[in-house]
């Protein structure tokens, strides 16, 4: 059975031997030119454009007789080339295909989409990911069978109201597409898991994001919070912490220099992004955050670490690479699951003797630290304690 219809400039121009397969089956398709069949689509959004690109303008009717597509990936077309009657005639034939359910029209350039966009409703994933789309048609609110959609790399500052009638979306990527706010109706979408808003200008989002109780994901990384008011901030974070199932959060790359007391509402994360900052330090209120497995804030300016680091006692990795510490919280001995920690290209070098042989002392009374790495503190001398770090392997 022939599942999906390849017509992207980047697939098989590594080998002639384009290759079809039939219920995992492969056959060997010479002369195809840049069609193919596969059962499943590998992702090829980091790959470059090359010389095989095709030109499709326009599909011919007898389209809708391949009732055993699946998948079509035109991406890597030139259809920003259609005019806007071509571009609604290629999708109005698209719509044809009776049993179409996956779309990729990455890296075309596109600019617009028409309304005819939204008779494709039998979509349960759409991938439009590096385009120039500046709006979106108040049809593409009947695409209500999508699952996944991505948006990464394209020019929209608003959505349309009926963004909210996606109802069923899982995982949604709207990074890097130069939004600032989120339509209210984005509360609609109960279903979402999976949320990425990074490179955008978001400065809160909208209240009704306490709806999405499902969210487990949400990646803010690449915004400009640096510009956001203390009192700003607080309220972002505050907005985020209405998120009730939230584990994993990325804030990197923000130009943070300081966290609201606040961030210690998101009781329920396992997974906190915040390198390549510019944090200088950590509130206390850090400690409430006692779910926490993994935790990176390498690439900031922090000096000293909180008292309260040592409540995270189900830390398994802690990254602290790049900073400017000169002293660890004697707490640290309280994070009994840490298998890794990374203290590397730190100011410990400021430590005295004594100080530095009572920093190892208590690392090395982490049960289960497998992993330390002290590289690049320009230390000249090492104490007598580092030989209690029996359970070391990788030093």
């Amino acid at each position: 059975m022939l599942f999906a219809w390849f017509l992207s400039s980047s697939w098989g121009h590594s080998d002639p031997q384009l290759k079809c397969h039939s219920g995992g089956a492969p056959f060997h398709c010479h002369g195809m030119g840049m069609v193919s069949y596969l059962p499943h689509y590998p992702d090829y959004a980091e790959e470059e454009e090359e010389e095989t690109a095709n030109k499709v303008m326009s599909l011919p009717d007898s389209m809708e007789n391949l009732t055993l597509i699946r998948q079509l990936n035109l991406g890597y077309n030139h259809l920003s080339y259609l005019s806007e009657e071509e571009l609604d005639s290629l999708f109005i034939s698209i719509s044809k295909i009776p049993n179409l359910n996956k779309l990729w029209l990455s890296w075309n350039d596109l600019t617009t989409l028409p309304e005819s966009f939204g008779n494709l409703t039998r979509l349960t994933e759409l991938h439009l990911e590096y385009n120039q789309l500046t709006s979106l048609p108040e049809s593409f609110g009947n695409l209500t069978r999508l699952t996944i959609l991505d948006f990464i790399d394209n020019q929209l500052t608003t959505l349309p109201e009926s963004f909210g009638n996606l109802t069923r979306l899982t995982k949604l990527d709207l990074g890097y597409v130069k939004l600032s706010n989120l339509p209210l109706s984005i509360g609609n979408l109960t279903n979402l898991t999976d949320f990425r808003l990074s490179g955008n200008q978001f400065k809160t989002l909208p209240e009704s994001i306490e709806n999405l109780t499902r969210i487990t994901r949400l990646d803010l990384s690449s915004n400009k919070l640096s510009g956001l008011s203390e009192e700003e901030l607080d309220s972002l974070f505050n907005s985020i912490s209405r998120i009730p199932n939230l584990k994993t959060l990325h804030l990197e790359y923000n130009q943070l220099t300081s966290i609201p007391e606040s961030i210690g509402n998101l009781t329920c994360l396992t997974d906190l992004k915040l390198y390549d900052n510019k944090l200088t330090s950590l509130p206390m209120s850090i400690g409430n955050l006692a779910n926490l497995t993994e935790l990176d804030f390498r690439k900031n300016q922090i000096t000293i670490l909180p008292e309260s680091i040592g409540n995270l006692t189900r830390l398994t990795k802690l990254n602290l690479l790049r900073n400017q510490l000169t002293e660890i919280s004697e707490s640290i001995v309280n994070l009994t699951l840490l298998t890794e920690l990374d203290l590397s290209s730190n100011h410990l070098s400021e430590l005295s003797e004594k100080e530095l042989d009572s920093l190892i002392k208590s690392i090395s009374k982490i049960p289960n630290l497998t992993e330390l790495d002290l590289s690049s503190n320009q230390l000249t001398t090492l104490p007598e304690s580092i030989g209690n770090l029996t359970n070391i392997t990788e030093l």
